[in-house]
């Protein structure tokens, strides 16, 4: 049962607490407000006398407040596949009544999480589509930015996540047809393959060439849609960087030069640590044998090694899951993905910057807060820990608010195994000095 009257409602009720985290200054500031009509008003310093009268009274003194969380990257309509390959099978495309619910399910165990965005970056049909209406008056759930059916070369990898097509002219049609729903607020492409960890590379040749890639991201931009794309391998990276590609997914196996572009071409990586991790610390059940995992944990370790280049020479970097992945859970997800970046030597109040205003502004009108300011929407998570210090106290969370309404938080599980949830063992990745590079 909600202890406040105002929970439901959006309020009034007055909120004090002793470390509101503000994302741009990366500090904690003692402050006071009250949310009416599910917006924050009346902020002031804590000690500025007492509250206004009316409404109930949070006190979330001795907690830190911060704005909603924000996972770049995951797919909504997938529970996270088996870590077993036996297990897994293709997912179908069911009717949208069929999907929609589950799909909303997840929506609500990412709020429950503190994850008051997600963005799906590939659906087999439109169920995420549909989530995104429903998820935007919905306060019981967790926004929702989509780009609907990601598009692929027919034949090649990416069957699950979209749409395929068949040469430039039907990628290009399939642009027009994306960019033209309102709902749609990026174009995803899937100019590469995925990592071949019995070998550590990708495998297999970009499957577009430059001139498709570069006429398919200008035709997005001209429509008003920015696009991301689904890339590792450097050959791939470098295309999509080349190609002015606004958000590099995944980025494993870039080298130095690449990621040297990327930062002058002003464009935002994603690095999704989180679902090969998986892979790597339940090498078991994924089917591996000791000398796949340690190319795992090779390419894990030069994957944290670009990451601290990357953010050292200010590169915009965002905080995405990849959730629906084998044994990547939603909302769980995200904070084992910031609990990897800080292993990686990023500094947990940079991570809040980067998993909350730097998205905002990243993700532009799909995600409206960012920061705890009057006038905002009252959307925040309270943490009993100082999780601006430390990000794996984001597990001690107790109250999630999306627009005002206000519920107990409930800690996820991170993945399908307990050996992910669990802190202790070895390292995700091998932590090294702020300088190093990744081997040649």
């Amino acid at each position: 049962m909600n202890q406040f009257r105002g929970a439901d409602t959006g309020g009034p009720y007055t909120v004090l607490c002793d470390h509101v985290y503000e994302p741009l200054a990366q500090a904690t500031r003692p402050l006071r407000f009250t949310v009416r009509a599910g917006r924050i008003a009346d902020v002031a310093d804590l000690d500025d006398g007492p509250p206004p009268a009316g409404g109930d009274v949070l006190d979330l003194r001795r907690h830190v407040l911060l704005p909603l969380l924000v996972d770049t990257h995951v797919h909504l309509r997938l529970d996270p596949w088996p870590l077993e390959p036996r297990l897994r099978t293709q997912p179908e495309l069911r009717p949208i009544e069929e999907e929609l619910p589950v799909v909303r399910r997840r929506a609500a165990e990412a709020l429950a999480a503190g994850v008051g965005l997600v963005r799906d970056l590939g659906d087999l049909g439109a169920a995420s589509l549909a989530a995104v209406e429903v998820a935007r008056h919905d306060r019981r759930i967790a926004k929702v930015a989509a780009c609907g059916p990601a598009l692929y070369r027919a034949g090649c990898y990416g069957r699950w996540l979209g749409q395929p097509f068949a040469d430039s002219e039907s990628l290009c049609a399939g642009i027009r047809r994306w960019a033209a729903d309102p709902r749609v607020s990026v174009i995803k492409l899937i100019p590469t393959g995925i990592v071949n960890f019995k070998r550590g590379r990708v495998t297999t040749a970009p499957f577009v060439t430059p001139d498709e890639l570069q006429a398919a991201v200008d035709l997005a931009h001209e429509l008003g849609k920015p696009v991301a794309a689904h890339a590792s391998g450097d050959e791939g990276i470098r295309l999509a960087v080349a190609a002015g590609v606004d958000f590099i997914e995944h980025g494993y196996l870039m080298t130095r030069p690449t990621l040297d572009l990327l930062i002058e071409r002003q464009l935002t990586w994603t690095p999704t640590f989180a679902p090969v991790h998986v892979q790597w610390r339940c090498a078991d059940r994924c089917g591996w044998n000791g000398d796949v995992r340690g190319r795992l944990r090779q390419i894990l370790d030069d994957h944290a090694a670009m990451l601290r280049i990357a953010h050292a020479s200010g590169c915009r970097i965002l905080a995405g899951s990849d959730a629906g992945a084998p044994g990547v859970s939603l909302g769980g997800g995200l904070w084992l993905e910031l609990e990897l970046m800080q292993q990686a030597g990023i500094p947990a109040a940079d991570l809040l910057t980067m998993v909350t205003w730097t998205a905002s502004q990243a993700l532009g009108t799909e995600c409206p807060w960012g920061r705890i300011a009057a006038g905002a929407p009252a959307s925040f998570l309270a943490v009993a820990g100082r999780v601006d210090r430390d990000v794996r106290l984001l597990r001690e969370i107790r109250w999630v608010a999306r627009d005002g309404r206000i519920v107990p938080g409930r800690p996820p599980r991170m993945s399908a195994d307990p050996a992910v949830d669990d802190q202790a063992g070895e390292p995700a990745v091998a932590p090294s000095p702020a300088h190093a590079e990744p081997r040649a």
